[in-house]
Order: C-alpha cells, then sequence, then structure tokens
C-alpha cells in the first residue's frame, strides 16, 4: 500500500505491516480478486491460465486472463500474506499447489477447477 508520511508518499511493504495491519490489507486484497474475477468476462478458455489462491485452511482454483499482469500481483501478494500471517501464528503450512487447474468458460465467466 501507499501511505503518506511528512508529505511524502511511500511504500509500504507487507514485511513492514503488523498482524493488524496485515489483516486489513488482506481482507482488502481478498475483496479485489473476488471482485476482479467475477467480473472479467470469459468467451475463450484458452485466453486463461489456472492458478491457486491461498486461503488460511486450503487453496483454491481461480483463473487468471492472460496478460492480466495488475490481477496476477494481487493474487501473489495475497498468497505472500496468507503466508507470513501463518507462519506468524505458528501454524503449519502446507499446501498441495501441483494439481493441474483447467479452466473453462460458463455463463461468460471463467470457471477453475482442480483436474
Amino acid at each position: 500500500r501507499i501511505d503518506c508520511k511528512e508529505g511524502k508518499s511511500k511504500i509500504v511493504y507487507l514485511q513492514e505491516l503488523n498482524s493488524e495491519e496485515l489483516q486489513v490489507e488482506m481482507a482488502k486484497l481478498y475483496d479485489d480478486i473476488k471482485k476482479h474475477y467475477d467480473n472479467t468476462s470469459c468467451n475463450n478458455p484458452n485466453d486463461w491460465l489456472g492458478i491457486t489462491l491461498l486461503t488460511e485452511e486450503s487453496v483454491e482454483a481461480i483463473a487468471l486472463k492472460k496478460g492480466d499482469t495488475n490481477f496476477n500481483y494481487k493474487v501473489s501478494t495475497y498468497n505472500q500474506a496468507i503466508v507470513r500471517k501463518l507462519r506468524s501464528e505458528g501454524k503449519e503450512i502446507e499446501f498441495d499447489t501441483l494439481d493441474k487447474i483447467v479452466v473453462k468458460c460458463e455463463n461468460n465467466k471463467a470457471i477453475a477447477e482442480f483436474e
């Protein structure tokens, strides 16, 4: 995120956030990811890649439109935040992210599923 400090903008990185700030940023990111994913139309599944979105308990399969670097960055940042949060809570981190993800278009929406 970007903050103002002494009249100047400053980039604040995940590792600089305390646990409460991290939780707030994670909630914002998750909402942004879900809204973007739900509002991007899908006409051709070949235009999409399957990627994983980590949650506190498991992984979700979601679709990434090829070339959408902003969305990819948000998912990557969110995944890093989840790992940081779980580590700070002393939880074991074991996510199986090796399964292939298949993307299809249904009702103009991208649907990603683990194969």
